[in-house]
């Protein structure tokens, strides 16, 4: 079996976590010494790497407010038009939810902003006022012993 060319053998970053059957496959080939290859890529490295350019330049790097999303959105609802409403930077660093119309029309439908501090408490308290009085369950990791020190250090003793 013939190794493959070192440009068909890069990996695209983030490397996800090698699956059971790869794991397998790597054990095995450190055991045995054969080098176990996958089956040919759909895509050359070059068409590859120029469709990854292409989608690189779609891109648009400034939509969605992702760093400090909305904790309300598709939430909170304007009461005048039912659009969604959406939580927009201010002038002095505070934020504040406004209607989607402003965006999404030529025309507003006339309901204002509001702070996104005093919304986000509203909401807050509200829903600690349905679901506070639930119990409340928390998952507890607690970590287990690794009994293989014990075994090699008794192992060591004996021999």
């Amino acid at each position: 079996m013939t190794p493959a060319p070192a440009a068909r053998r890069r990996r695209c970053t983030p490397r996800a976590a090698p699956s059971a059957r790869t794991a397998l496959r790597r054990w095995y080939g450190a055991l045995t010494g054969c080098r176990c290859s996958g089956p040919e890529p759909l895509v050359s490295l070059t068409d590859w790497e120029r469709l990854q350019a292409a989608l690189e330049g779609n891109s648009n790097k400034r939509a969605g407010n992702r760093r400090c999303g909305s904790p309300l959105l598709r939430i909170v609802f304007c009461a005048v038009c039912d659009r969604a409403m959406y939580r927009n930077p201010g002038r002095n660093g505070a934020f504040s939810y406004r209607c989607a119309s402003r965006a999404e029309t030529s025309v507003s439908c006339g309901n204002g902003s509001i702070k996104a501090a005093d919304l986000e408490a509203h909401v807050e308290d509200a829903l600690l006022g349905e679901i506070g009085h639930l119990e409340r369950v928390v998952k507890v990791h607690v970590p287990g012993e690794d009994p293989l020190r014990r075994v090699d250090a008794s192992r060591k003793g004996y021999g």
